[in-house]
């Protein structure tokens, strides 16, 4: 069986993008804009339901928002609401590098006041050491100091001469 194929005019088809939206721009049918996070779609038609005029030109419109007249139908759904959840997830997300940054210094000074309280403690262990050096030197000067008294009332007693009671005599009496 043979093939047979039919010429039909389907007008114009496909989508002509155009970029954002400009309320300056004339836009026709097929053309497409960006507006407020979502694709519009131009569906301008004339009187007779055809986007052409009676001299063949296109019908246009100029200053319609997308959205807000019958000239436009949105191709995309959910543009603006992921451009919104994405918007609240940086938030969310710049939030917690904030509370993440708060807490960083928060960390910085608990260790600061750490590395003090061990300063302190180190040195709180040299002065220990040090009043305890001073307490062993105390000891042994005393313990020196007590020898040497010793020393010196056993000198004084081993030389510590007892007269006789004539000497004693002699010494009070001027004799000799």
């Amino acid at each position: 069986m043979d093939v047979v194929s039919k010429t039909t005019n389907a007008g114009p088809v496909g989508f002509l993008p155009t970029g954002d939206y400009s309320g300056t721009k004339e836009y026709r049918y097929l053309m497409s804009a960006m507006y407020n996070r979502d694709t519009w779609l131009c569906i301008v038609l004339g009187p007779n339901g055809s986007p052409f005029k009676e001299d063949g030109t296109w019908y246009t419109v100029k200053g319609e928002t997308p959205g807000t007249g019958a000239n436009w139908v949105k191709i995309t759904d959910g543009g603006l609401a992921a451009y919104n959840e994405g918007e609240t997830a940086k938030q969310k997300g710049n939030t917690a590098q904030q509370q993440g940054n708060a807490s960083e210094q928060k960390g910085n000074v608990a260790e600061q006041k750490g590395n003090t309280a061990a300063e302190k403690a180190a040195l709180a262990n040299e002065k220990a050491a040090y009043a305890q050096q001073q307490g062993d030197y105390a000891k042994t000067q005393a313990e020196r100091a007590e020898a040497v008294a010793e020393q010196v009332v056993e000198e004084v007693l081993e030389n510590f001469v007892f007269a006789t009671p004539a000497e004693c005599r002699a010494i009070v009496t001027n004799y000799r």
